[in-house]
């Protein structure tokens, strides 16, 4: 089976009883997907602090802000960290589109504003 895990909201929310569902999965040979709006490089350190593992909690990452660098999309301003602001629809769309493609069978998110594109089940944590 194949999961798919936010971060922020989620995983770094309940780290440890997420961590304990995620190592038990990837010990069974599942696929679990990090799947989060910000670069590896700028979140690299947070799963650090967390003890996420790369091949123990998770089998891939995906970060929206990566996928809109590569497909060259624009970026309509900068916020007051000056962080990259994409087009809205353009960016809410793409967890659930990596969902579909990737054949992900449960996304665990904690965000309402994603839930109406997603074909794949979608879970809202609330805590």
């Amino acid at each position: 089976m194949k999961f798919g895990v936010d971060i922020h909201g989620c995983l770094d929310t309940i780290t440890d009883t997420l961590k304990e569902i995620m190592c038990s999965l990837v010990n069974r040979n599942n696929e679990v997907h990090l799947i989060t709006g910000i670069p590896f490089k700028h979140i690299k350190n947070k799963l650090d602090r967390l003890g996420i593992k790369i091949g123990v909690h998770y089998t891939h990452f995906f970060s929206i802000e990566e996928y809109l660098i590569s497909k060259e999309s624009k970026v309509i301003r900068k916020d007051k960290k000056g962080r990259n602001i994409y087009d809205e629809n353009e960016w809410n769309v793409c967890k659930a589109n990596y969902c579909y493609l990737n054949n992900i069978d449960l996304m665990i998110d904690d965000s309402s504003i994603y839930k109406k594109y997603f074909v794949t089940p979608y879970a809202k944590l609330t805590i």
